[in-house]
């Protein structure tokens, strides 16, 4: 098939400028940057422009309108010219429309396969970021194509709404996933398609608060979690893995000294219990890439189905394909991908984040959203910001030794506040919070 068809452009734009209202007919089917000659997009954009100021677009409209740009190049007589020379009908249209639409993805994927000559002459990129890069634009290009009808009538919505309330009220559905926290659930549920993050300074234990929380979603749902571990390699998270499963001290896992003879019952049995059913993934890729990224979510979802969650251990480790004039540009796309992921594979993302140094320079340490490194985006695509904050870490005598707060600063659909969760470093592992009872508490002796 050939990449273009300048007559069949032609006829198109005489019967939007001739036939009344034909342009809801293709309005969902093209742009104007499907068009090939530059005089057809510039005419396109002129009828959509007086289409979206109730304007007709008949041929004298859109001349009138073109005369008052000064770099137009479509003249008086081109617009006679291909008036003349066009077929005016509007019962083709639609078909004509996507025949346009085909060529244009067409010529993109040309252009892709192009480009792709100077994406593999990048002495600076691994052949494997090379192919992923192209994956990348060619799925672009794929995506673009689809032309599914982003709108809906309530009233189709209604019976599918209310059979959702039926499940839900029934018990046979829940739009939230269970964290692992009961308070955390209660106060700041999580849903497929968001974005939490979860910021803290280092030692806090947002690694751990995240593995725990995946870990959870994995064992719950038995569905394939993602772990993109940027920063700790996969012996060590695997060391974590089985202290905070087995419940044996971390520093046991790590070094295999003083395992006693129950600990060695634990490990047995969690790898007993786990191994044929605990569909975590883990990657620990140090120089990760977005398109990389997507690559492998798509070959497991292939092979494992559905998705459960995704986690990025961190957000400002992720390597950007294009260069960037400074930080903040980079984690901003950074930021609206791993959002759009959330999207395209229909779960939570979980993505880690550093803070800078603003929080320990206060008297109160508890971290702020504008603590977030290079924060702008970020904040703005999250539908959740955590962060961690942990009193003991500053205060050796702190009374709310082995606790740790839950910082909500953002939730898209709910309050802010704080939530306590236990904490065990040794087992490498957070849990709810049970307040330890005085006895006073209890009225004293009744012998």
């Amino acid at each position: 098939m050939s990449n273009h068809n300048l007559d069949l452009e032609k006829s198109v734009l005489a019967t939007l400028m001739n036939v009344e209202d034909s342009l809801l007919q293709v309005l969902d089917l093209i742009s104007a940057d499907d068009f090939k000659a530059e005089r057809h997009k510039e005419i396109y954009r002129a009828i959509t422009h007086l289409d979206s100021k109730s304007e007709p677009y008949d041929v004298m409209m859109v001349s009138d309108y073109l005369k008052s740009s000064i770099i137009s190049s479509v003249t008086d007589e081109y617009l006679g010219e291909l008036l003349a020379t066009s077929s005016v009908s509007d019962f083709n249209l639609v078909a004509y429309a996507k025949r346009i639409k085909e060529m244009s993805v067409l010529r993109k994927a040309e252009k892709v396969v192009n480009d792709a000559r100077n994406v593999l002459d990048d002495n600076q990129s691994t052949n494997e970021d090379k192919v992923n890069v192209i994956i990348e634009q060619l799925t672009n290009v794929l995506d673009d194509e689809k032309d599914q009808e982003s709108f809906a009538c309530v009233s189709d919505l209604m019976e599918d709404f209310f059979d959702y309330i039926q499940k839900c009220k029934d018990g046979q559905y829940s739009p939230f996933i269970k964290t692992g926290f009961t308070e955390l659930d209660n106060k700041a549920p999580l849903q497929a398609g968001e974005l939490l993050i979860i910021g803290a300074r280092p030692g806090m234990g947002k690694t751990t608060l995240a593995q725990n929380i995946i870990q959870s979603i994995t064992l719950d749902y038995q569905k394939p979690t993602v772990f993109f571990s940027l920063e700790m390699p996969k012996a060590q998270l695997m060391q974590r893995l089985m202290s905070s499963l087995a419940e044996v001290q971390l520093a046991k896992t790590k070094s295999g000294k003083g395992l006693n003879e129950m600990d060695w019952g634990n490990l047995s049995y969690a790898t007993e219990k786990y191994s044929q059913n605990f569909p975590l993934f883990i990657d620990d890729t140090s120089a990760m890439t977005i398109p990389k990224m997507r690559t492998i979510l798509n070959k497991i979802r292939k092979k494992h189905g559905k998705l459960g969650a995704v986690l990025v251990d961190y957000l400002q480790l992720v390597k950007p394909v294009e260069k960037f004039n400074n930080k903040n540009d980079e984690l901003s796309e950074v930021s609206k991908a791993l959002k759009a992921f959330s999207k395209e594979f229909d779960c939570p993302v979980i993505a880690l984040a550093q803070l800078n140094r603003e929080c320990e320079k206060r008297g109160d340490k508890r971290p702020l959203v504008s603590d977030l490194r290079e924060c702008g985006q970020i904040e703005q695509d999250a539908d959740h910001i955590w962060f961690i904050y942990r009193d003991e870490v500053y205060n050796e005598k702190s009374k709310d030794k082995g606790t740790a707060e839950i910082i909500i600063r953002k939730q898209r659909n709910g309050p802010i506040g704080t939530v306590r969760l236990g904490f065990e470093g040794e087992t490498s592992r957070f849990k709810d919070f049970i307040p330890v009872m005085d006895q006073s508490d209890f009225g004293g002796s009744h012998a």
